[in-house]
């Protein structure tokens, strides 16, 4: 009887993360949005050359240091993502999204931070 109890709660957490992920891939797909920085991506996907696509990128870092440090870290690049105003969503960083854009932090200055130079 406990290992019956056992096994019908396994399978009804199961199921219930099952929905909980297929909600959450419905979610994404309604809304277009496969990865955080998507509505990033789509705006600079709009360069002319390379050098406006420099250009672009070098405005993007500046607006998003807003501590003005010169360097974009975890904290600074999340705090900055949820105010700028260019999709219907907030934009959420997670740690994870932060470790997957820096190669798991390779890309890194030694405080941590994305320099204009690893941004691009």
């Amino acid at each position: 009887v406990v290992i019956a109890i056992m096994l019908s709660n396994f399978i009804d957490a199961a199921r219930k993360e099952d929905a909980h992920h297929k909600e959450a891939q419905v979610a994404s797909s309604n809304s277009g949005i496969v990865h955080c920085l998507d509505p990033v991506m789509q705006v600079l996907a709009n360069f002319t050359s390379v050098d406006d696509l420099r250009d672009m990128i070098a405005q993007l870092f500046e607006v998003l240091d807003v501590y003005e440090a010169g360097s974009l870290s975890f904290d600074c690049l999340r705090t900055a993502l949820l105010h700028l105003h260019i999709s219907h969503h907030a934009i959420k960083l997670r740690w994870e999204d932060f470790l997957r854009l820096t190669n798991g932090g390779k890309l890194c200055t030694a405080s941590g931070g994305l320099s204009p130079q690893e941004f691009e």
